[in-house]
């Protein structure tokens, strides 16, 4: 595990981030330390893991992956911080998809 920690801290890689293992292992790096993830069964339940994990320790999401989980914020239903426009826009005609979706059943 230390390589895997050691090669994405010299690819540059932020943190907190996911990894997989050959094993088929998923793992989060976060202060350079691997978290074991026995129980994410599939690469959505890790992601949920990540995606908590920047709630947990109230770190900042990486700019270019920013729209991604103020997304994923509004999708599991906690306050979503998005100042963005194009997210506003997003979700505007989601729920109104939904509605359209709702009337015609």
């Amino acid at each position: 595990m230390e390589e895997a920690v050691d090669h994405l801290r010299a690819a540059g890689c932020l943190q907190p981030c996911l990894f997989r293992t050959a094993q088929q292992q998923y793992f989060v790096k976060c202060d350079n330390i691997a978290i074991a993830l026995p129980s994410a069964s599939c690469f959505t339940e890790a992601v949920e893991f990540l995606f908590f994990t920047f709630w947990v320790f109230g770190v900042k999401y990486p700019q270019t992956l920013s729209l991604f989980y103020q997304f994923v914020e509004r999708l599991v239903g906690v306050g979503c911080r998005s100042n963005s426009a194009v997210l506003r826009d997003l979700f505007r005609a989601l729920d109104n998809a939904a509605v359209a979706t709702d009337t015609d059943i």
